[in-house]
């Protein structure tokens, strides 16, 4: 597999870069995800909406792929259920 940097990967070019310099500027902002302040100096995420079309600003970093995680696990559906163990046979 070829090795991909971050700006590599096809949603976060260098149309993406833009619009996270120009968000920047607007810092200190409320997070998209959980409402609290997201500063310069934090480790953040240009949040988008659902289709990708557009974002909706600065969100921490833990609660932008929390809730990208979140949303992987309900389109891929309920948990596997839990195997029992194996026994084992006895001759």
């Amino acid at each position: 597999m070829p090795h991909r940097t971050r700006s590599k990967r096809r949603r976060y070019g260098y149309a993406h870069q833009v619009a996270r310099k120009n968000w920047t500027r607007l810092l200190p902002l409320p997070c998209t995800v959980c409402g609290r302040e997201v500063t310069a100096a934090m480790r953040w995420d240009l949040d988008h909406n659902d289709a990708g079309t557009g974002y909706l600003g600065p969100a921490h970093r833990g609660c932008n792929r929390s809730k990208g995680a979140r949303k992987g696990n309900r389109m891929r559906g309920k948990r596997a259920k839990r195997r029992e163990p194996l026994r084992r046979l006895e001759l």
